[in-house]
């Protein structure tokens, strides 16, 4: 689930111009109940988290109402601010085939380009989908069909592409931004499919694949891999350099590329993990393990791998064993940006078949975390645990009361770490309690500890924004605040220090000369950072 995390690639590039300092632990921020099912979650560069997921009936969100247009489900694309305030929120629906049918559309995964905001989104639908101009790929009434939707900023839907066969299924499991504006979904398909961009796909039965779609959602690329049982393709993450990598398993004989593997029957079979090339989806290498239990991958912006799983036996990777001797652990794999294991780490017991999701975060020193790991106690508690770079559990957060489960985790700048799942009696999340008489769907933040003199932040004011020729930041009372205008390489390209005031200041900068695209601008007083997007034309 997945996060491909691209917002962190260019926070990693903003830090490695700035001191390094060790974060806090992160404590609960905040926790709310959510009227939808929260199926993925991811971020972008200034702390907002995007969530896709399905309602149905009528819902409201953020004091608006949405009503399902399917016979069961609608799929639901929402943004949220820091403070877990709806700042949009976009569905899509589906029709049925035929009078007196069914229908549906859900959401499976989502990620974010960090330089334009745009959000991509894969999910499933049965029916006709409404709203989409264009004849329904594949046979139609037959089998579960993939959706892909690319969206603004604003949460407009830009294209959507569709892909259907006359086989049971078309199912996307996870996808992935780069920095080129590009598309990536992993699934898998049982002999090929149609794309309603009108590109096709063949290969054999029970395959997994790899998509690329371009900026405005035409085919790129499209790559199966094939077993003589069945593989799958079951997460995907971009690097800074815009590879894609792939985590999957496969039962029987497995190939991929120039890449073959004999592979295990049992009924664990095998788990694998491969680069791609972004321009032709071609697998540079393919490293696979026994049994692993694998369900979330993140890749840094070096293109170092993290893998997320749990098991209750041994566990293998590339040559590289974690021994369990009994019950279900979580477990988490690092394999270096050359495909070679660095280690796997236990993070203690985990619910039996509740996946183990994973996310990256910057490098620093001072043994500050590396990734952030999101799962579910057997006693049904969700924990965020945070590794160091060697694997070692750094700390951990746990809620307590009632049942809670973890299905997906983000990190955003500054270490805030966003995650959702089901939840049911009375949760509580720091000082937030969440009651549900049945299963509820949540989402829950978690911050280091801050804003120590609680300052107004509501109050800050940035503008125009867009700019061309000069670019405003009013901020409220604070004591002394250093202002600072970084571009995606991470370098200052504006800065100015405002001594303390008890009235409102503005700082003006002149941006006449800067390249256009997307900056970071960062306030940082008292001991409190925060960061705002701004973009200059």
């Amino acid at each position: 689930m997945k996060q491909v995390r691209l917002l962190l690639f260019a926070l990693l590039c903003l830090l490695a111009a700035l001191p390094v300092l060790a974060q806090p632990q992160p404590q609960w921020e905040w926790a709310k109940a959510q009227p939808f099912t929260v199926s993925a979650l991811t971020t972008d560069a200034v702390g907002r988290v995007y969530v896709t997921g399905s309602f149905s009936g009528t819902i409201t969100l953020g004091g608006q109402q949405f009503t399902a247009q399917s016979t069961g489900t609608d799929l639901l694309v929402a943004r949220f601010s820091p403070e877990g305030k709806l700042d949009w929120a976009t569905s899509l629906g589906a029709a049925p085939f035929m009078s007196g049918g069914s229908s549906s559309a859900s959401g499976t995964d989502i990620s974010v380009n960090p330089q334009t905001g745009e959000a991509s989104v894969v999910g499933s639908y049965s029916g006709n989908l409404m709203g989409v101009s264009g004849s329904e790929p594949g046979e139609p009434g037959t089998g579960i069909r993939m959706v892909v939707l690319k969206l603004a900023n604003s949460g407009r839907i830009q294209w959507v592409v569709r892909a259907g066969s006359v086989s049971p299924a078309t199912i996307g499991n996870a996808i992935a931004s780069d920095l080129l504006g590009n598309t990536h979904v992993s699934g898998s398909t049982n002999g090929g499919f149609d794309l309603s961009n009108g590109s096709t796909f063949g290969t054999g039965s029970r395959s997994m694949f790899v998509l690329s779609l371009g900026p405005t959602g035409q085919t790129r690329w499209i790559v199966g891999g094939q077993s003589t049982l069945s593989a799958n393709a079951d997460d995907i993450a971009t690097d800074a350099q815009n590879n894609v990598y792939v985590l999957g398993r496969y039962f029987g004989p497995f190939r991929f590329g120039n890449f073959s593997f004999t592979g295990d029957v049992s009924s664990n079979g095998n788990t694998f993990l491969a680069k791609l090339a972004n321009q032709t989806g071609t697998p540079l290498w393919v490293r696979d393990g026994a049994g692993t239990g694998a369900s979330s991958l993140a890749v840094d912006a070096a293109g170092s791998s993290y893998i997320g799983g749990q098991a209750g036996s041994n566990v293998s990777f590339g040559g590289v064993s974690l021994n369990i001797s009994s019950g279900s652990v979580g477990y988490v794999i690092h394999v270096g940006p050359n495909g070679s294991t660095e280690w796997i780490r236990s993070v203690g017991d985990a619910a039996s078949n509740a996946p183990v999701e994973v996310a990256t975060v910057p490098t620093s020193n001072g043994g500050a975390a590396r990734v952030v790991v999101g799962l579910t106690r057997p006693n049904n508690a969700a924990t965020v645990l945070a590794l160091r770079a060697n694997g070692t559990i750094l700390w951990q957060e746990q809620a307590s009361g009632g049942q809670s489960n973890i299905r997906d985790v983000a990190v955003a700048p500054g270490l805030r770490i966003y995650l959702g799942g089901t939840l049911s009696g009375q949760v509580q999340f720091g000082a937030d309690a969440v009651s549900a008489n049945g299963p509820t769907n949540y989402l829950a933040a978690l911050a280091p500890r801050a804003n120590p003199l609680r300052f107004n932040w509501d109050e800050l004011s940035v503008f125009p924004n867009p700019a061309t020729v000069q670019l405003s930041v009013q901020v409220p009372p604070l004591p002394a605040v250093h202002i600072q205008l970084l571009n995606l390489n991470g370098r200052v390209v504006r800065e100015v220090r405002m001594p303390a005031s008890r009235q409102p200041q503005t700082a003006t900068f002149n941006v006449r000369e800067l390249p256009s695209g997307l900056y970071t601008l960062r306030l940082t007083a008292g001991g409190e950072t925060i960061s705002r997007q701004v973009q200059i034309r």
